[in-house]
């Protein structure tokens, strides 16, 4: 019995099962017993891969992969205590050419010499094949392919079928264990990669900061094409899927994803939704297909982040409209909750010391941060309402003094 233990890669998993039932196929047509593959145990390995040559840390990039480990129990074609060794191809001069079943060894008188002879029936005779047996006691015999049916049972009728049945019996499968990285990381596979869910959020980070804002999976189907998601730019950029995305993420980007990935792990709320994102926040790793899920911890810690600064940017947060239509106001103290840059222009949302909520649309930049404190003068253009409260839309707004972002 071949017993063997093999450390198989998700990503080549299914082609291990393929071969595995392929064996098993001609095992029942053969009449001999199937290879067994029994489970021991599963983990998740990283994987590092270097881009454009670079040597410095900060551009190794890694994915994660889970490994299953494997036991592979199978046996040659073998009856009576005799089992299949060798199957050798004479060639002219005296020289053969030899296939020897891995696991088996074959002694050197029968490398090289005459194999006409069938050490069975003492039958000689111009032969294609020879086939070399061996029995548990450690007696081997050269046999004709006649023959090789009364030491390998009825089936071996076909002599072929059982020599390569015997080689396919006692394969080794440690190909299936070999992961090509600089493949793997061009996400030729890239559904079964398990992604760290840290680094893919310094990813997410990165877009936020680069873009402007945060799309939803949904938002970029409704959309009709028009937007990417979030979470498919941060996967293009972590695996350099696309040419305006070659960027790794910088420092700032690092330290909101812990501090995303630390929010996550208590994030508040008994839905599937929020359970799903502690489960993927406790584990810090999650498979491809949850990409989605997995950047939308971000969406949710920005708006927890502005529902912070809206409470620390005044004592109670007014539910009623500021100043009248038409009127310039000046020396307004704000604090800037949260910053969108949308289609045609940058959306920021502020909360004045006295409690109201203002809304301004600008046309370019506005050099203001959110958490950041600030002195303006602005124009009330129109009362509206937000999420059910009422806000206040100001144009023409002049930042007169500002503070530094909290």
């Amino acid at each position: 019995m071949n017993d063997k233990t093999y450390r198989i890669p998700e990503v080549n998993w299914e082609k291990f099962c393929d071969k595995i039932q392929d064996v098993n196929r001609k095992a029942q047509k053969l009449g001999v017993a199937e290879v067994v593959v029994t489970e021991l145990g599963r983990e998740i390995k990283t994987f590092e891969h270097r881009t454009h040559h670079a040597q410095d840390e900060a551009t190794v990039q890694r994915f994660k992969m889970q490994i299953m480990t494997v036991k592979v129990e199978g046996d040659t074609p073998r009856l009576n205590g005799w089992s299949f060794v060798a199957v050798i191809a004479p060639l002219p001069g005296g020289h053969n050419v030899v296939r020897v079943v891995p696991g088996e060894e074959l002694p050197e008188n029968y490398r090289d010499g005459d194999h006409s002879v069938c050490e069975h029936c003492n039958a000689r005779r111009p032969r294609k094949y020879g086939y070399v047996v061996r029995h548990e006691s450690g007696q081997y015999r050269q046999v004709g392919s006649t023959c090789l049916g009364d030491f390998l049972g009825s089936n071996a009728h076909n002599p072929e079928a059982v020599a390569e049945m015997a080689f396919w019996m006692a394969s080794d499968y440690e190909e299936f264990e070999r992961v090509d990285v600089a493949s793997e990381f061009g996400a030729m596979n890239v559904q079964y990669h398990w992604i760290d869910f840290e680094g893919f959020m310094a990813y997410v980070a990165m877009v936020v900061r680069v873009e402007g804002r945060f799309v939803t999976v949904q938002q970029a189907k409704d959309s009709g094409d028009m937007l990417v998601s979030t979470s498919r730019l941060a996967v293009n950029a972590m695996y350099e899927r696309n040419p305006l995305m070659m960027m790794s993420p910088q420092p700032q980007d690092h330290e909101t994803a812990v501090k995303v990935v630390a929010w996550a792990k208590t994030m508040q709320g008994d839905t599937d939704y929020a359970r799903n994102v502690r489960s993927i926040a406790d584990a810090g790793v999650f498979e491809y297909n949850c990409c989605g899920i997995a950047a939308s911890a971000m969406v949710c810690w920005m708006r927890q982040q502005e529902r912070d600064r809206i409470a620390a940017a005044s004592p109670e947060v007014l539910d009623e409209y500021f100043g009248q239509v038409g009127q310039r106001v000046k020396g307004v103290a704000v604090t800037v909750v949260k910053i969108k840059n949308t289609e045609f222009s940058t959306m920021v949302r502020m909360v004045a010391k006295t409690g109201h909520r203002l809304t301004w649309f600008a046309s370019g930049s506005v050099g203001m941060q959110e958490g950041q404190e600030a002195e303006i003068a602005a124009t009330v253009k129109k009362h509206d309402d937000y999420r059910g409260q009422k806000s206040t839309i100001v144009t023409r707004v002049k930042v007169q003094d500002q503070g530094v972002a909290s």
